[in-house]
């Protein structure tokens, strides 16, 4: 991970072949004096359960509910780690902070989302996701061609459209028809990073 310019040019100064540091034991206990010795040199500590949980705790607070890159989330944390005087974890763990940071991160924009849903709208996201709903009449949607049972709306209204005929035609009206029936709020996301909602489309 180390840059072979950065390498060289340590390597000039001490008056050493740059190769040798490949024989270096990364495992041994010279490796262990030498990282606390420039922990100690450049005021850094190891990093704790503790920082760790600071720094999901910041991420979330800071970062997640405007920003779900992985690799953006990923240099933020590593960017608070640096400030805070903390060496960084290793890449496994920094990986699971990364997720953890993201899964409350989006949690909390789905509660703010979720929160500003009337109920009505609430009933009618339920029965297109999961096909519960309070009113039973709903229970069967009407299609171009046909009738979709209340649990595969959302598969119908997610199928690829498929060779251009009137029937397609009417199907993809009937979705269109399906979604604005559920009268989402205007404005419900505005204030939700773009690029967030377009993840969550992508997925």
């Amino acid at each position: 991970e180390l840059p072979d310019e950065a390498v060289g040019f340590v390597a000039r100064q001490l008056g050493v072949d740059a190769a040798e540091l490949a024989s270096f034991d990364w495992s041994g206990r010279t490796a262990e004096r030498h990282r606390a010795e420039l922990r100690e040199l450049l005021g850094f500590r190891e990093c704790t359960v503790t920082d760790q949980e600071a720094a999901v705790d910041w991420a979330v607070a800071e970062v997640t509910t405007a920003e779900q890159r992985p690799d953006q989330v990923r240099a933020e944390l590593l960017g608070w780690l640096r400030r805070c005087g903390v060496e960084p974890p290793t890449p496994g763990r920094l990986d699971r902070m990364v997720a953890s940071a993201r899964d409350r991160g989006e949690r909390i924009l789905f509660e703010r989302v979720a929160a500003r849903l009337p109920v009505g709208v609430r009933e009618r996201l339920n029965a297109l996701v999961i096909g519960v709903s309070d009113e039973p009449e709903n229970e069967d949607v009407t299609t171009g061609s046909g009738t979709a049972a209340s649990g595969q709306v959302l598969a119908w209204v997610k199928s690829d459209p498929g060779r251009l005929s009137l029937n397609t035609m009417l199907d993809e009206i009937s979705k269109l028809e399906t979604i604005r029936a559920i009268e989402l709020p205007a404005g419900l996301v505005d204030d939700i990073a773009v690029r967030i909602v377009s993840a969550w489309r992508g997925r």
